[in-house]
């Protein structure tokens, strides 16, 4: 388990064949037309550390060679706007998925917000986690970032959001005012990951 924090918690391994993997974003799909719907319950921020050690255990069994993000590749995406960050354009891209044989255990792409280029490269998914759902009896969403080798989480939701409350989550990631709820990598050659980061102070048990 994880150097530097350990949870009694139980850790489902499998993971379906073939997920999409953290790439550079190809360019921006169509555009969507208008805005997805709105859900009709507006979920409130998760703070809670099972939900999140769910996610972390799942990610830490697929072992060093795969422990990145990783998800069904979508049914269909398109491209909700363009947000000016900081001077820095990102693609807002919001993708569908249907079910298909054999990805059941994969998570999910619900958004993309990806831009800049080289070092300044930004990708930030919003992703479904189906299997930490059951454990963690959530709808469980969550919102991440693979930069440099390192896997940073800044909020979780108990299902999917409203666009705008997304919006203004992934603008504090890419401005550098969110702060994570919890940093991991995995050092090359080490037997487990490590948690560099876990606010304790947000994340109750």
């Amino acid at each position: 388990m994880f150097r530097a924090l350990t949870f009694a918690l139980i850790a489902c391994t499998a993971l379906a064949a073939a997920p999409e993997v953290l790439a550079q974003p190809a360019p921006p799909p169509a555009p969507c037309g208008e805005v997805p719907g709105t859900p009709s319950k507006k979920p409130k921020p998760l703070w809670k550390a099972t939900p999140l050690m769910f996610i972390l255990n799942r990610l830490e069994a697929r072992g060093e060679a795969e422990f990145r993000l990783a998800w069904s590749p979508p049914a269909s995406q398109c491209l909700v706007e363009t947000l000016d960050v900081g001077g820095v354009a990102f693609s807002a891209v919001h993708a569908t998925f249907v079910a298909k044989a054999g990805d059941e255990l994969n998570d999910r792409l619900m958004y993309r917000f990806s831009g800049g280029e080289g070092d300044g490269a930004r990708d930030v998914l919003v992703l479904l986690d189906p299997v930490s759902s059951v454990f963690a009896d959530v709808h469980l969403i969550y919102v991440a970032e693979m930069r440099g080798g390192y896997i940073s989480f800044y909020a979780m939701f108990n299902g999917l959001p409203t666009y705008e409350t997304l919006r203004q989550t992934v603008a504090g990631v890419l401005d550098g005012s969110a702060r994570p709820l919890a940093v991991v990598h995995w050092e090359p050659g080490a037997k487990e990951g490590t948690i560099d980061a876990y606010d304790s102070d947000r994340l109750k048990k």
